[in-house]
């Protein structure tokens, strides 16, 4: 009985194989249903399974974004709020709510599936070879895991499926994971997956090596440096870590933070994808194109100036952040990052910019990074911060570090001054006072995650895995606290009982 509660909440998220949501991804035909007896005889119908499976990212973008900053500290209600807005605000969702639906999720994970259960059967084509084939499984199996991960951030329990169900239900138990079970299935399938490259197939696939499309893949090693650096594997998240920013990155240059020329350079990172500095940043990326009717809702979240806009707005804590920074030069607040960059003051009122400054008022078709270079330069600070080393993870985070003479580091490119731990925890007057380098280092990285990856839906899981390495609930509980009012006391003690941190899926009440 459990076993058809569970499969029926599974196959009722799914779409059940639709190529993709998002109708003219590529081609028009690509909303058509796959037939698995006729459609898998060739090459050219595995990539199309495949761009069904990647389209489906863009389904995904928005509530991730909103859950990951919203639950945080970052975001808030705006003037023209939705119930749904304000239940993930005050962490009272209710199942209804459409930004924990994880039937975009399952679509995903469905096209997976498919890929994967069909993809030997395109070898009757002269022109598959078996590089290929495991190429295509190692790029569904990464797909497939990070859209579990970003599950188990959403849900306590995730039930995993990896067969193709059509409508049926298979005659065992899924495995349901909570949150560590889940990372650790996962590093076990992507320690195999990261053995295959990312082959020349895949990006032209995708519109070229310089197409926006290029971008939208999984990196390998970021996301299994992340699953590892949750599951408290740091020596194995730094290798991965210290590969891309070396010459792992993008066409084998590494992901080098240069030093940057003003606010727009940092700012280019919402423009065009592989486009001047942003093209070493960035690493996995989901594209939009308002001229193929692929758009999304940023707009609608964060401008100000319709009607119907304006439903979320930055806090004043994330805004304090950058106001409380001070350049090289002197001048008071993160001039590059902050003010112009990340958000503005619009008619008076705060208004997140990332998404909204290379865009016209009518253009909703604004990227979404999944990974990029500063995020990785953070992760790889976090991890050999945690093994001891933490001069060298000051030194990713202020300026250059040791064999990487070309990054200028996450504050140095940026020309925000330079962190001294001891002036950072207040004692610098007093030579004698013996301080944790690494607890005042790990406050550190949590402020520059926050200041440069804001909005960018990263913050709750940055908030959720400080709080539980350390077992410290209240790393996550007084920062969400602060951007309440006479709420806060209440939603602290909510916060302080990590059983309120996610939901229950819908018939997964085990």
């Amino acid at each position: 009985m459990i076993r058809k509660i569970i499969y029926r909440s599974i196959i009722g998220a799914m779409g059940l194989f639709a190529l993709a949501s998002c109708s003219d991804f590529f081609e028009p035909e690509q909303d058509a249903v796959i037939d698995n007896d006729q459609h898998w005889n060739s090459r050219s119908e595995l990539r199309r399974g495949a761009l069904g499976a990647y389209a489906g990212l863009q389904d995904i973008a928005v509530p991730l974004v909103v859950l990951g900053d919203l639950r945080a500290d970052l975001l808030e209600p705006a003037r023209n709020a939705k119930l749904e807005h304000l239940e993930i605000h005050t962490h009272k969702i209710s199942q209804g709510n459409k930004y924990i639906d994880p039937k975009p999720f399952y679509d995903i994970i469905a096209n997976c599936n498919d890929v994967l259960h069909n993809v030997d059967k395109a070898m009757v084509d002269p022109d598959m070879t078996e590089e290929i084939r495991d190429a295509y499984k190692a790029e569904m199996i990464t797909l497939r895991s990070w859209v579990y991960f970003q599950l188990s951030l959403i849900y306590k329990r995730v039930p995993v499926v990896t067969d193709v169900l059509n409508g049926k239900f298979p005659e065992y138990e899924p495995d349901v994971y909570g949150f560590e079970g889940m990372t650790n299935w996962l590093i076990t399938e992507m320690e195999e997956a990261v053995k295959q490259d990312v082959p020349e197939w895949a990006k032209e696939s995708l519109g070229g090596e310089n197409s926006p499309w290029s971008k939208i893949h999984i990196d390998r090693r970021a996301f299994l440096g992340e699953l590892h650096l949750t599951a408290g594997n740091y020596a194995r998240a730094a290798e991965l870590f210290k590969e891309l920013i070396g010459e792992g990155g993008p066409s084998g240059t590494g992901l080098k933070l240069s030093e940057n020329s003003g606010q727009e350079d940092w700012k280019a990172i919402w423009g065009e994808i592989n486009s001047g500095a942003s093209g070493l940043e960035h690493l996995s990326v989901i594209p939009f194109q308002k001229n193929n009717r692929q758009v999304n809702d940023f707009l609608k979240l964060f401008a100000n100036d319709k009607p119907d806009r304006y439903l979320l707005k930055p806090t004043e804590v994330s805004v304090e952040k950058w106001e409380l920074q001070t350049m090289r030069s002197d001048a008071k607040g993160d001039l590059f990052r902050g003010y112009g960059a990340s958000y503005v003051r619009r008619d008076g009122e705060l208004v997140v910019w990332k998404y909204l400054e290379s865009k016209t008022e009518y253009e909703n078709d604004a990227i979404h990074c999944i990974y990029r270079g500063a995020d990785i330069h953070l992760f790889y600070a976090e991890a050999i911060n945690r093994l001891g080393d933490h001069e060298e993870a000051l030194a990713v985070i202020n300026d250059q570090f040791s064999g990487e003479s070309e990054s200028a580091g996450i504050r140095g490119r940026v020309e925000v001054k330079a962190i001294n731990l001891r002036e950072f925890a207040g004692v610098a007057d007093d030579p004698d006072q013996v301080i944790d380098e690494m607890a005042i280092m790990e406050q550190v990285i949590l402020q520059e995650r926050a200041l440069e990856l804001a909005f960018e839906g990263r913050r709750w899981n940055d908030l959720m895995r400080f709080a539980n390495r350390s077992g410290r609930p209240e790393v996550l509980a007084d920062r969400i606290a602060e951007k309440f009012g006479s709420e806060k006391e209440s939603i602290r003690t909510l916060l302080m009982n990590k059983n309120n941190w996610k939901q229950n899926m819908p018939g997964v009440n085990l």
